[in-house]
């Protein structure tokens, strides 16, 4: 009679038990396709004179590029339907995150082209079964990105371009999971990584009397959305 109570039991709730192990648990990797737009704030500030006023410029840059994702993680799913994920993740895309171009004073044009690449960082997604093939997560991190400033002119000349080095952000954003098979599955999520600002600054004595001073700021902020195909060991 127990026996056959357990029987009935679990066919009533087929779901019980894909819970207690969960649809995604184990090593994943995943390979992505989407889109980034991304947005930078960049300021300048040069005093030509120790005496003199500020000149004062800003600018923004805004660009959407094609973007390949790879991810190595692990997931695993509790008796209460919550899930724990942890990831580490790598953008590919093209490095030019927007560009303007300004007049110059002789009638000449100068280009700035705003450049970030080497998207990487690591993830955690707390999320929950919603049946016991979907999984909802919400996906909170920290990645780094190197950004760099080129600059071309109409007229030919040249400057070197300007390097911001490595920056840093927090990461937010919400994603899904739909189990395909046993081992694969097929995911959606969105994100927003908040870069913080690196400025550069240089100066210039000559003599007691003159001095100039100039100062580049950088602020990027990175928006991500696509599909992701992964499979679990």
């Amino acid at each position: 009679m127990k026996k056959l109570l357990f029987v009935l039991l679990l066919s009533i709730f087929p779901f019980s038990s894909s819970f207690a192990e969960g649809a995604f648990d184990g090593i994943n990797i995943q390979l992505g396709l989407g889109a980034s737009m991304t947005k930078s704030q960049e300021s300048q500030s040069a005093l030509f004179n120790a005496y003199g006023t500020p000149v004062n410029e800003s600018f923004t840059f805004n660009k959407t590029n094609l973007v390949g994702s790879a991810s190595l993680g692990y997931s695993y799913g509790f008796e209460n339907q919550f899930n724990l994920a942890a990831n580490i993740f790598y953008n590919a895309s093209s490095n030019n995150a927007g560009s303007n171009t300004q007049v110059l004073p002789d009638g000449s044009s100068m280009t700035r082209t705003m450049n970030l690449k080497n998207v990487m960082g690591i993830s955690l997604e707390p999320g929950y079964y919603f049946s016991k093939d979907i999984l909802g997560y919400i996906k909170i991190g920290m990645a780094q990105a190197s950004s760099s400033m080129s600059y071309s002119f109409s007229d030919g000349g040249t400057v070197d371009p300007e390097n911001f080095g490595n920056t840093s952000g927090a990461l937010f954003g919400l994603g899904g999971k739909y189990a395909l098979t046993e081992n694969l599955y097929l995911g959606a999520e969105i994100y927003q990584i908040n870069f913080a600002k690196k400025t550069n600054s240089y100066r210039n004595d000559v003599g007691t009397i003159y001095e100039s001073s100039f100062s580049i700021s950088n602020q990027p902020t990175y928006n991500y959305a696509g599909l992701t195909l992964g499979y679990h060991f």
